[in-house]
């Protein structure tokens, strides 16, 4: 299965002959409602889960960014897909039964299939998986947390400030972060999406890695990313970076004046030749079938690019990622992109944390 703030995803590989069980496996961990389930099993499971947690927070590093950006934006400290261990001990099967029930009444659910058209006739497994839905019973009503979480919902609120948290990493670490719209439209998220990993790496001579690290040897790596904020629309993008300590304010420097020098001296030439090369990489990439596997992410991004573009979807996985380039790349919209990002930047509308030693 795989976790995040906003969806749960239950997924099995296999070959095709064999895709009955692959169904069966999934269906039974989505749709079960654990009443089958033991007080001894559920104890067992929940120690693994809680030391996951121990894991994920015993690294530094790790803890600290994840900490950070909950921090930045305003989200309670157990916001967060990891968890803390002390909650998990005290999570009851009865609390997982009700928590499961929530998710199975939850209406929003949808099934991905990746599977090979020569092998089998095309709705074969589709109408297995239809077939075998029926086997599994709606549990009783319970509230539905997730609707009143919803209702409650807050846009994450970013305070325009610099701040300082204890850590004890041996580097200087630090994550920034700025929204770029509460609610971004399908053009913006591709072009933003793409923009970023051209200036992570691939902006000639006036990448972040190319500058940060190549350049000045600040860093071994850093990241900027896309994500989604409270609601599945508003665009958080972050930059993440351990510096050696008392280089902090140089990496900010540093990013600042990436960002402008891209933007004066943008070349949509230089911008075709990295757009070509990310074309290419998909097509060898879907010479292996788990490539496949990213298009099950669409219809979970927070715009309506799933809906807006269902049909390209339907006709076409080879190549709906070109399609979706071709629709709404072009030099208009990346220099729009990037001049905001530019002016966010310049008007210091984002959060800073940086860590420091912690105190004895």
């Amino acid at each position: 299965a795989l976790t995040n703030n906003n969806y749960i995803m239950y997924y099995h590989q296999s070959i095709m002959e064999h895709y009955k069980t692959s169904v069966d496996l999934v269906l039974n961990a989505a749709l079960n409602d654990l009443s089958r389930v033991t007080e001894e099993e559920f104890v067992i499971e929940r120690k693994v889960v809680s030391n996951e947690a121990k894991m994920y927070n015993s690294n530094v590093d790790n803890k600290f960014r994840r900490n950070a950006a909950r921090q930045l934006t305003g989200q309670h400290i157990e916001n967060d897909v990891i968890g803390l261990s002390e909650t998990i001990d005290n999570f009851s099967l009865e609390d997982a039964k009700e928590l499961k029930a929530n998710f199975l009444n939850y209406s929003d659910t949808s099934y991905h299939i990746t599977d090979d058209p020569l092998e089998m006739e095309i709705g074969v497994i589709t109408k297995y998986i239809l077939s075998k839905l029926n086997e599994f019973k709606k549990p009783k009503v319970f509230v539905n947390l997730y609707e009143s979480y919803r209702k409650d919902i807050k846009k994450y609120s970013l305070k325009n400030t610099v701040e300082k948290i204890e850590s004890k990493s041996t580097q200087a670490q630090n994550v920034l972060a700025f929204k770029f719209t509460d609610n971004i439209t399908p053009k913006d998220y591709i072009n933003l999406d793409f923009l970023i990993g051209y200036l992570n790496r691939y902006a000639p001579n006036k990448s972040l890695d190319y500058i940060i690290r190549e350049k000045h040897g600040l860093t071994y790596n850093v990241s900027l990313y896309q994500d989604f904020g409270s609601s599945l629309n508003e665009s958080i993008v972050y930059l993440v970076c351990g510096v050696t300590k008392g280089d902090e304010d140089k990496l900010i420097d540093l990013f600042k004046e990436t960002l402008n020098l891209n933007n004066r001296e943008f070349n949509f030439e230089d911008y075709r030749k990295y757009l070509k090369s990310k074309e290419l990489k998909s097509i060898i990439g879907k010479l292996d079938q788990e490539y496949y596997d990213i298009y099950h992410d669409y219809p979970f991004h927070g715009t309506s690019l799933f809906k807006d573009n269902e049909e390209l979807f339907a006709q076409d996985l080879d190549t709906v990622d070109l399609k979706l380039m071709e629709k709404y790349v072009d030099e208009d919209s990346v220099r729009s992109v990037l001049n905001k990002i530019c002016s966010l930047i310049n008007k210091q509308s984002y959060s800073l944390i940086q860590s420091i030693d912690v105190k004895e």
